[in-house]
């Protein structure tokens, strides 16, 4: 009678496993089913915007950015198309879904023959992913080397160079730094413009570099608002102490700036809000008031800030 009944349960519990696989197989079915027709139909449209675009007519481009990022591969063909404008408007759709899938996508274009596709592929490597993301990649590293080795230097390329350390990447690194044709470049599209070398000097100095970040040291107590500028917006790529500190001092540099806010508007920004803005994210200072990325400091936040600096980093 024992064995009867074990021998049912036995039963009835190789009945429910095989329905449950039955289900989880369906499941996995309909949900593959469902996928492929989401990318046919991503496909569809993709191409349609880029046909359209192919005319003149960029509106339908817009709505890409709404599509599932998984859907970033089927961007390829456009990627490397014959029209630059297209490429152009791949990088920005790639930027703007972000995404495993669309990051070796954006490496790729880091060999496009058109200078601002470069600047816009490394600019969205650069402010949509984690570098350990980017160093990842496939590629990502000789692609940057190249990219950096062109005629127009993006700085976003020169600063990710530091993430690939070697012989190969402080070669280059050095070439920009000590090429006086080397010209000027910018972190951001609407950021003012500094010497190429700038970017270079973060990176080796980044890299252990000792000339690099004396001269770097150097250049902060003579560097114009431009140079403050791009020091602070790209705060991230310095991890020296002693950079920080002598960064430090511009906490009391009220030397006016156009960044944000918008053209005209008043009272304009000065170099020390943009310090207490770079500072407390960089440092994950705790601090007792909200940042406020389009408004000025009052000078008892300022000082806040320089005594969590002195607190948190080493003289």
């Amino acid at each position: 009678m024992v064995e009867h009944s074990f021998s049912r349960k036995v039963f009835l519990e190789g009945i429910l496993f095989l329905v449950a696989l039955s289900f989880s197989i369906q499941s996995g079915s309909q949900l593959a089913m469902a996928q492929n027709e989401s990318q046919a139909e991503a496909k569809r449209q993709i191409d349609s915007a880029f046909e359209q675009a192919r005319n003149g007519n960029l509106q339908a481009i817009a709505a890409l950015a709404e599509l599932p990022a998984a859907s970033a591969s089927l961007l390829r063909p456009y990627v490397h198309d014959e029209s630059s404008a297209l490429r152009r408007e791949a990088i920005s759709v790639l930027t703007a879904l972000g995404g495993k899938e669309a990051s070796p996508l954006l490496v790729e274009a880091l060999s496009d023959p058109n200078a601002g596709n470069r600047e816009r592929a490394s600019s969205g490597l650069y402010f949509v992913y984690d570098p350990q993301e980017i160093v990842a990649l496939d590629h990502a590293g000789p692609a940057l080397r190249k990219a950096v080795r062109g005629h127009s230097v993006s700085a976003t390329s020169v600063l990710l160079l530091r993430y690939f350390p070697g012989k190969e990447t402080r070669q280059v690194l050095e070439q920009t730094r000590d090429n006086p044709q080397a010209g000027k470049t910018k972190l951001r599209s609407w950021s003012p413009v500094v010497p190429a070398r700038l970017p270079a000097l973060v990176s080796l100095s980044a890299l252990g570099d000792t000339d690099s970040r004396n001269e770097l040291l150097k250049l902060i107590d003579a560097a114009d608002p431009a140079q403050l500028e791009f020091l602070f917006n790209a705060i991230r790529e310095v991890d020296s102490p002693r950079v920080l500190h002598a960064l430090k001092q511009c906490l009391q540099n009220q030397t006016q700036i156009s960044a944000g806010v918008p053209a005209g508007a008043t009272p304009r920004r000065r170099i020390c809000d943009l310090a207490v803005d770079a500072f407390v994210k960089r440092l994950n200072l705790k601090v007792s008031f909200e940042l406020a990325e389009h408004q000025r400091y009052e000078d008892d936040e300022i000082k806040e800030v320089i005594d969590g600096i002195n607190k948190t980093l080493p003289r």
